[in-house]
């Protein structure tokens, strides 16, 4: 049998190590050199390894591979399968609207309700924050009273105000209806009362008594401008980034699809992401902010959102635990997914889930700062699910894990609001 020819790769060492004996530091050229082989290979063959995995787990699904896709970058290299393909985002898309949202209005953000008052009316001027909910509106009634103003004729809102998750003017009308006649609370509301003083006094601030109120009439509005003379009560919402945190947690449709409508909707969206990425509509195509509807992107294009989302985050001394879920910790839609010790709070995603698509993208804790995604079409989606499960179990099983030493979050709506 003939001999096999020398490898390239060998061809080139041995040159190498012709050369160093001629030159000083002899030892750490040839080391450089071994190194750079090895550590190319063990890329290669990590690469190599999840390719075939991705491959196995489709195949036993019956999953048609041509319309799957999944990506990584891992140290600061990109790999996959049907990476630029477009695919359905499902709630990954809440991934895009944070971004847009962060980048656009900051941070540190604060949607503001104003409650403009004269001796028989109040004003509702609302500010478009779809957190806003009765407990909320307890501590603004709290303010009421401590300024005396225990019942009024009228109520007027205005177009901009949600209560509730609710935009719908007969609803929210009801709402108010009930929460400004406080002798007719009923159970929720009244939890929702205790809920208040239990945050209170777990922040070691003093508790409230139970609002006193009573309202005649109450009115819509499209817009009441004029009352924002009067006195008023403004209402500032948390933070943009701590809202954010529980709507991705909980995959929250009402509060991304009304961001979404806030920022300009889809001519500013498509503006922004050609600006930033330089993404056409042959690229990525958003109807909604929620994932809900036909949008479209890439796998791709999603890593590259992520990592610009890691280094506006890394500026302003957050993470991506910060607005988003952390698996098998946080409640929500990741909590039992990953949930045992060997991988809970190794992961930081985010969840998509329609009638034919499933998917889950966000961050590896690892000491190779891994990004992902993973974009799976089929019907069968609890099968997604665990290929998805078992394929970044395998994955966080054979990459350097950095513990967080994470605490879960409090999702209570008037978490760092400020009434003044």
């Amino acid at each position: 049998m003939p001999k096999k020819a020398p490898s390239k790769a060998l061809h080139s060492i041995l040159f190498l190590l012709l050369g160093c004996m001629f030159r000083k530091n002899t030892f750490k050229l040839l080391l450089a050199a071994f190194s750079g082989l090895i550590l190319t290979s063990g890329i290669e063959a990590d690469q190599a390894s999840i390719n075939r995995l991705w491959g196995e787990l489709n195949s036993q699904n019956s999953f048609n591979l041509n319309k799957q896709s999944f990506c990584f970058e891992k140290d600061g290299k990109v790999f996959g399968q049907n990476i630029d393909m477009l695919v359905r985002p499902a709630s990954v898309t809440k991934m895009y609207t944070s971004y847009w949202a962060i980048e656009e209005l900051g941070f540190n953000y604060r949607f503001q309700t104003h409650f403009a008052y004269d001796q028989n009316n109040i004003y509702i001027l609302g500010g478009e924050d779809s957190y806003f909910v009765t407990e909320n509106l307890i501590l603004v009634l709290n303010e009421l009273n401590a300024r005396g103003i225990t019942k009024v004729d009228n109520i007027v809102f205005d177009s901009h105000f949600l209560l509730n998750w609710q935009k719908s003017t007969p609803k929210i009308h009801q709402e108010l209806k009930r929460l400004f006649n406080t002798s007719s609370w009923n159970k929720n509301d009244l939890n929702a009362y205790k809920e208040v003083n239990n945050y209170l006094y777990e922040n070691q601030q003093s508790s409230i008594l139970k609002p006193r109120f009573a309202v005649k009439n109450i009115y819509y509005q499209a817009e009441v401008n004029s009352a924002y003379d009067l006195d008023s009560i403004i209402h500032y919402s948390s933070p943009l980034y701590e809202q954010l945190k529980p709507i991705n947690m909980y995959s929250n449709n009402f509060y991304t699809d009304n961001l979404f409508l806030f920022l300009g909707g889809i001519p500013a969206f498509q503006d922004f992401m050609y600006r930033n990425f330089s993404a056409t509509q042959d690229e990525i195509k958003f109807e909604t902010g929620s994932g809900l509807g036909e949008n479209r992107t890439t796998c791709s294009l999603t890593l590259r959102l992520l990592k610009r989302l890691r280094e506006k985050l890394v500026e302003n001394n957050l993470s991506p635990e910060d607005i988003m879920s952390v698996a098998g910790m946080d409640a929500g839609t990741l909590q039992k997914r990953f949930s045992p010790p060997a991988y809970n709070q190794y992961m930081t995603a985010k969840t998509g889930t329609l009638r034919h698509t499933s998917t889950l993208a966000g961050f590896i804790n690892d000491q190779s700062e891994t990004i992902f995604g993973i974009f799976n079409h089929s019907y069968n989606i609890v099968a997604a699910r665990e290929l998805q499960n078992e394929f970044m179990k395998s994955y966080i099983n054979s990459t350097e894990k950095i513990d967080l030493n994470y605490q879960t979050y409090s999702t209570i709506s008037i978490k760092d609001i400020i009434i003044e």
